[in-house]
């Protein structure tokens, strides 16, 4: 278990009227390997990351996007990014945000009742989407987390992710470092140039 960390996130609001938005997107980043590159924390001087720009893509669709960034990243860069180590602390920070985004919504002017929720990423954040929906489906504090705010889970899509890390890709990664014969190496990957 760690102890609770303060993390940061991002909201996208498409510029349409809320009676018009389609639903609600929890969109969790792809992998990042620097500390301050999350979706919160660009300067535009340098351009958006990519990862905003997809985030971004989905808000000019009509969906409003609550993005959550990782422990160890943005605003809580105090601590190691736990990549492989605590998938589920990280879906459950972008779950959180869904009280955050409720609290905005009732300030706003007739703001809708009910939204549908799509859970979706890739890369690492594929692995938390996943988590996420799970949480859903199976923790009664995480449903209630999203059917109090009145939010209805209607799907979660996952493309290309680590979803194994601990039981598959870690040793995966493990098994490519290595100087042995190729035959040693299950993978058959060359860990790199002799």
């Amino acid at each position: 278990i760690i102890p609770t960390e303060n993390v940061s996130g991002l909201l996208l609001v498409p510029n349409i009227s809320l009676d018009k938005v389609k639903g609600v997107l929890l969109y969790y980043h792809g992998t990042i390997f620097q500390q301050n590159a999350s979706l919160t924390n660009f300067n535009t001087t340098l351009g958006l990351y990519a990862t905003t720009n997809l985030a971004a893509v989905f808000a000019s669709q009509g969906y409003i996007v609550i993005a959550p960034d990782y422990i160890g990243m943005a605003v809580n860069v105090g601590v190691v990014h736990p990549y492989i180590a605590y998938p589920q602390e990280n879906a459950q920070s972008g779950l959180y945000m869904l009280t955050l985004l409720r609290q905005w919504l009732n300030t706003q002017p007739n703001p809708p009742a009910n939204l549908n929720l799509y859970i979706s990423s890739y890369s690492e954040g594929a692995l938390y989407s996943m988590w996420a929906s799970n949480l859903v489906q199976t923790t009664p504090t995480m449903q209630q987390q999203v059917s109090g705010n009145n939010f209805t889970l209607k799907r979660t899509v996952v493309v290309s992710g680590p979803y194994d890390l601990a039981g598959a890709q870690l040793n995966f990664a493990e098994s490519n470092a290595t100087n042995y014969p190729e035959s040693a190496n299950i993978f058959h990957i060359s860990p790199g140039l002799d």
